[in-house]
């Protein structure tokens, strides 16, 4: 002690000491600053990026006092010849300059636990090379060839930064909120030849283990996919796309009911999605999809503004005892929420909500949890709950390319995202829009249907986000008494003419935006002004009677999503008598 206490004297004493400690940080910060400004570029490099990531970490210090907390996160183990290692890493260095690399090979390896140990079969995760490029890779074990580990044949260890830190934890949380079905997860230490790699995201894989933990019957089909398996793919080139064959899809789990890869359940999805009319696919569409499932999974990512898993991210399972497929949340990421990514669908979404029912059961579920407020209370708890589980072992993880500080300003935004999102959802179907609304008198007794005068109709335009009800409508006369002696019908097939197949029941129309699906995926549907016309027709007066003696008109809205009233000064009216220029 008395040695430590002379040098540390010697020290602050020496001027040459402090001027060496002052240009070394000066240095480092000045090195530090270069290297952000260059981490792009520093990403393809993967020494220099460790190099990079090093000098970060000496911000770490002041994160020491958690090296000496008690660590709650388990500690598993993994035993790999160097041998295989080496094989490992040559198989997969030559496609290390492409995005994907299917280029894995499995190794041999031991995996201990609780005093346990597997014969298992190791290889790197990930179809992007940051999963395997640095030192702390990505993991996928295969305990096929020993005993299952917690009720599972397959276990995947994945980069935490990869997976946002404590988001995609929450991103399960939620979905088991919603009713959905989700594979298990949670956090991990891995030690690799005695060797501590730090902190993973460990989520099973896709196994008969996992349809067996969902209750769902063995002989079920598990699809996941990759565009670039598509036959002479090119990005940005090829016309076609995972929906339009069945060759990006593989099986994950498979029906063993035949001795082959049966893909007639997709088949059937595929040519109802490509080869029906719309009124055919409408009717037949949730007897192939589960509704509820469907919903929820869509809710789920809009929750995030998300389009992760519109595209190679997607993963279903036909369910063979419902006879139906279920889609299951994967790697759902966030998005901040300055760009509204709410109307982006995917293929199948996108041919789904054409309907303007659909449309309009979705969002109506959606809203209905947004304007809870107890509903983000809850998922912030949970949010938070999760990240301080795994923060000791974050802390402690040496390896990871990313500084604490930059791991706890991650925490943050997405926590940021979560709030903002969310807020952003509900005001998004509190905003009415553009509503306008012209009454046109007919002015002519002619017009009849059956043994009621056509007194005239009323044109509802909506363009907006939430669609809306008529409650009611009124017309005023000049004596300034209004008047009710009419009925409403709605003009359901949309021929602006009063017919047999007209609707009395107006209070069930649902008075939506029309949306344009647009080519390319990436793009919002197109919101488009819609017209929805309601007849008046009456036994009780003329319809020059009523032309005579009629001043003004209003209408009662509500919200379809809301429910609140839309006041009278959010619509827009014009009057037209459609007598007064015929004969012009």
């Amino acid at each position: 002690m008395r040695m430590i206490s002379r040098y540390y004297y010697r020290f602050v004493k020496s001027r040459r000491a402090k001027i060496f400690l002052t240009v070394f940080l000066v240095g480092v910060l000045f090195l530090g600053f270069m290297l952000v400004r260059k981490r792009d570029t520093l990403r393809q490099n993967p020494r220099a990026y460790t190099i990079y990531s090093s000098l970060r970490q000496i911000s770490d210090i002041m994160y020491l006092p958690y090296f000496f907390k008690k660590d709650e996160i388990p500690t598993f183990e993994l035993e790999i010849d160097l041998a295989k290692i080496k094989e490992m890493d040559e198989r997969i260095a030559k496609n290390s300059g492409h995005v994907v690399s299917d280029d894995k090979i499995f190794a041999p390896a031991k995996f201990r636990y609780a005093g346990k140990s597997y014969n298992v079969e190791v290889r790197y995760r990930g179809d992007e090379a940051l999963h395997w490029e640095y030192p702390q890779k990505s993991y996928l074990i295969d305990f096929k060839n020993s005993d299952q580990f917690m009720g599972q044949t397959r276990i995947n260890f994945i980069l935490v930064d990869d997976r946002k830190f404590a988001l995609e934890q929450f991103h399960n949380w939620r979905a088991g909120k919603l009713g959905l079905l989700h594979p298990d997860s949670g956090f991990a230490n891995l030690i690799i030849n005695g060797e501590n790699h730090g902190l993973y995201f460990m989520i099973d894989g896709w196994s008969p283990q996992t349809l067996a933990k969902w209750g769902a019957p063995s002989n079920s089909n598990f699809y996941s996919v990759n565009v670039m398996d598509l036959p002479g793919y090119v990005e940005g080139v090829t016309s076609f796309g995972m929906w339009d064959n069945l060759y990006a899809w593989h099986h994950v789990v498979r029906d063993d009911r035949y001795g082959y890869e049966d893909f007639s359940d997709l088949e059937a999805l595929i040519k109802l999605l490509h080869n029906s009319s719309d009124q055919f696919f409408f009717a037949n569409i949730f007897k192939l999809v589960d509704k509820d499932n469907f919903y929820g999974w869509q809710i789920h990512q809009e929750l995030m503004n998300s389009i992760h898993q519109n595209v190679d991210n997607t993963r279903l399972f036909f369910d063979a005892l419902k006879g139906k497929f279920m889609f299951v949340p994967w790697n759902v990421s966030s998005n901040p929420p300055e760009r509204d990514n709410s109307d982006i669908y995917g293929v199948v979404a996108g041919r789904i909500f054409r309907n303007p029912e659909f449309l309009h059961e979705k969002n109506k579920k959606l809203y209905g949890y947004v304007s809870k407020e107890e509903n983000l209370t809850e998922d912030l708890a949970a949010y938070d709950h999760i990240y301080e589980s795994m923060k000791v072992s974050l802390y402690k993880d040496r390896m990871k390319l990313v500084t604490n500080h930059y791991a706890d300003k991650m925490y943050q935004q997405y926590r940021s995202e979560i709030i903002a999102n969310f807020d952003r959802l509900r005001s998004r179907y509190e905003n009415e829009g553009i509503i306008l609304a012209n009454f046109h008198v007919t002015n002519n007794d002619s017009m009849r249907f059956a043994s009621e005068f056509v007194l005239g109709a009323v044109d509802i335009e909506v363009e907006g986000n939430p669609d809306f009800e008529l409650q009611e409508l009124t017309t005023e006369l000049a004596d300034k008494n209004v008047f009710k002696g009419f009925e409403l019908r709605y003009d359901s097939n949309d021929n602006g003419e009063l017919d047999s197949a007209d609707s009395s029941q107006f209070q069930n129309v649902i008075i939506y935006t029309n949306r344009l699906k647009p080519d390319d995926i990436y793009s919002a549907m197109k919101k488009t002004l819609t017209r929805h016309r309601f007849f008046l027709v009456s036994q009780q007066i003329s319809s020059t009677q009523f032309a005579s003696k009629f001043r003004d008109f209003k209408i009662l809205l509500n919200s379809g999503i809301t429910g609140e009233k839309i006041k009278d000064t959010k619509v827009s009216k014009r009057i037209i008598n459609e007598e007064a220029f015929r004969s012009q």
